[in-house]
């Protein structure tokens, strides 16, 4: 390695030996490096490893307990990857869930998101700055968690602070089991996601359906990255219902006509996709997120991934509502985001209608009416976007895409 390592680099060594040589010359003169050394246990002992899943059975993950131990061990760095077929998501159901929490830190207190010594972490990819679903501690046991592609990686990453007292017997560390499902048949029930069809084979069904369902007293908004339609037959379509059932109300049919800015978005909690195919099981492809909110169809949310659409509420149509709906993007640790606004047009009333950028300490960093946006890039992996409206807004509204940007 030579010029500049990302602070989150991480090596590990295949064995119990580790060679480190610094070599220079008398061109230049730098600071140097720092690193800090870390003695873990290996993939021989439990700890970490590739685990390949199989579509028609599950596999189960225990922590490890080295010589038989009542509990895991202290200065553990378990990296497990684990990979579903081609197509396939990965989904995680916990059986038993014991890893501490801070020394003399009421954790029920502070809650399971708040785990700083002990933890389980979660990435959506293999990758060391992957998206984290969740980091996870104490004595609950997490909800669901499952990919959005068919990488997962899993850590379990312990401190020096477990002794080997009686009351320490009750961390035993996790038990998870790794069930696979691909994109038909599939219920959304995140806050938000990420929702991308996959080429159907030929042993795949002529008809896909998939449901995202949102908490009570919220709506959801899906919003199209791209939709790859068939020009040349009219029985390839996707269908979207606002409801959970074909009997719910047909909210629109994409079929031979490309439509550049799609979004939908539902009266009620649940949306229905149904990717019908022909008789050659040909399908419509798309990429697409979603996101729920409890602020009125379409206004606002939070969404967490490396790429991403927003929209306007109800775009294309002009939203004639007093209101104030804000828009959280959020990309991986270690990045940037990037904001693009592919459409934008508010009308002509700006002194009550427009638009914000704001960063994570909430100041504002520019507000926008009349004019189009410049491209956005933040100081780090986090922007708001808030949308002012009244009844009197005139424009039919924008369109913005971001992107995780090193």
């Amino acid at each position: 390695m030579c010029g500049y390592v990302n602070s989150s680099t991480t090596i590990n060594s295949s064995g119990n030996e580790v060679l480190l040589q610094l070599v220079t010359d008398i061109s230049a003169a730098y600071t140097g490096f720092q690193v800090e050394i870390i003695f873990s246990y290996s993939e021989s002992a439990g700890c970490g490893g590739q685990i390949d899943l199989n579509p028609t059975s599950s596999h189960t993950l225990k922590s490890p307990l080295i010589g038989n131990s009542f509990v895991y061990e202290n200065y553990l760095d378990c990296t497990w990857n684990i990979k579903a077929p081609h197509d396939y998501v990965v989904n995680v159901e916990f059986i038993s869930f014991h890893v501490s929490s801070c020394y003399n830190v009421n954790q029920t207190a502070l809650g399971i998101s708040t785990c700083n010594c002990d933890f389980v972490e979660f990435r959506d990819g293999i990758n060391p700055n992957s998206i984290i679903i969740g980091t996870y501690c104490g004595h609950t046991l997490p909800p669901q968690i499952h990919s959005t592609y068919e990488y997962m990686s899993v850590r379990l990453a312990t401190d020096g602070e477990l002794a080997s007292s009686e009351s320490s017997r009750s961390y035993r560390g996790f038990e998870i089991e790794f069930i696979t499902s691909g994109f038909c048949g599939r219920n959304y029930t995140d806050s938000q996601g990420r929702i991308k069809s996959r080429y159907p084979t030929p042993e795949d069904s002529t008809d896909c359906y998939t449901l995202i369902t949102a908490p009570e007293h919220h709506t959801v908004a899906l919003y199209f990255l791209f939709i790859t339609p068939e020009y040349d037959n009219e029985n390839v379509y996707l269908d979207i219902f606002d409801g959970n059932s074909t009997t719910s109300p047909l909210l629109v049919r994409f079929a031979k006509e490309a439509v550049r800015y799609s979004a939908v978005f539902s009266t009620g909690k649940s949306l229905l996709l149904h990717n019908h195919g022909g008789d050659n099981k040909r399908m419509l492809t798309f990429d697409s997120n979603y996101v729920a909110t409890d602020k009125g169809r379409g206004c606002g949310g939070k969404l967490n991934n490396v790429v991403g659409r927003v929209m306007s509420p109800l775009y294309p149509e002009v939203y004639r509502q007093k209101s104030t709906c804000e828009w959280e993007l959020e990309t991986p640790h270690g990045t940037r985001v990037m904001v693009h606004f592919e459409v934008f047009d508010l009308g002509v009333v700006c002194d009550q209608n427009y638009l914000q950028l704001v960063n994570r300490d909430g100041n504002t960093i520019s507000t926008f009416c009349s004019e189009t946006p410049a491209d956005y890039t933040s100081v780090d992996n986090y922007v708001k976007i808030i949308f002012t409206t009244t009844l009197n807004n005139g424009g039919t509204g924008w369109v913005a895409d971001f992107v995780a940007i090193a």
